[in-house]
């Protein structure tokens, strides 16, 4: 299902439209195949992507790079703004904004307000104008206002290296890189963009994510498996993350 078209506006190579959902609506794996920004407007909904579930809450923008594949849940009813980068020098241009997915409601409203403006009537030949306006507020909404530090050598291969959903204690890590625990923390937040529990955590939900999809182990199993300490202990951060509990992710997004 791919909701209902409110609104719709082709203007100065984007293509920039209003849909609402409802509750349950299921957008299976899909793609597209320009760079593509939704503005959660009302409601809340799943998002899977590299077998990693995100919550959106209404306030929410998220970016797709073109051909990243995704699959979409409506927990409840929901309604978007949509922005389909048609033109490729457009895109282009505004390629930074498009890396990243960001919660950030007050900078969420403004660009809403300002893709909402394109569907006026009397918004005529501003509409060009406009457009170059709304992607400016999302260059900057999603943009880190720091940019991260390129990751030294032994940091990089930590990273791929260590077995983030196993309950070591993160001093490990930091002796087996030579290095101090306080500057691994510190480096690795400088470099990643998070901490290293929190990383830990989005790595034991996607470890759980793929579990999910792909077997028919227990949810007690699927925790003892992904690091978590208990089942309850495993729903609720999973619930925080995903927005939706793992029986129930299993029970729509299973392969």
């Amino acid at each position: 299902m791919r909701g209902r078209v409110l609104n719709e506006v082709a203007v100065g190579g984007a293509l920039v439209s209003e849909i609402e959902y409802d509750p349950a609506s299921l957008l299976e794996v899909h793609c597209h195949g320009t760079p593509y920004v939704s503005i959660v407007l009302e409601g809340r909904y799943t998002e899977v992507r590299d077998d990693l579930p995100a919550r959106c809450d209404a306030g929410t923008i998220i970016a797709h790079r073109p051909r990243e594949e995704h699959a979409d849940y409506f927990t409840h009813y929901g309604r978007c703004i949509n922005v389909e980068l048609t033109d490729t020098s457009l895109a282009g241009r505004f390629i930074g904004a498009l890396q990243l997915a960001v919660k950030s409601p007050p900078a969420a409203g403004r660009t809403a307000t300002l893709a909402a403006a394109l569907f006026r009537p009397e918004a005529g030949e501003l509409r060009e104008a406009a457009l170059l306006e709304l992607l400016q507020s999302l260059d900057e909404t999603l943009t880190p206002r720091r940019s991260l530090t390129p990751m030294p050598e032994w940091l990089a291969s930590t990273v791929l290296t260590f077995p983030w959903i196993k309950a070591i204690p993160f001093s490990a890590a930091a002796r087996s890189a030579g290095v101090h625990p306080t500057h691994f923390s510190r480096t690795f937040r400088r470099c990643v963009g998070t901490t290293p529990n929190a990383y830990r955590m989005r790595e034991r939900v996607r470890c759980a994510s793929r579990l999910l999809l792909d077997s028919r182990e227990s949810l007690a199993a699927v925790a003892g498996a992904c690091g978590f300490s208990d089942q309850s202990h495993f729903s609720h951060a999973f619930g925080s993350l995903a927005g939706i509990a793992p029986g129930a992710y299993r029970d729509v997004f299973r392969r």
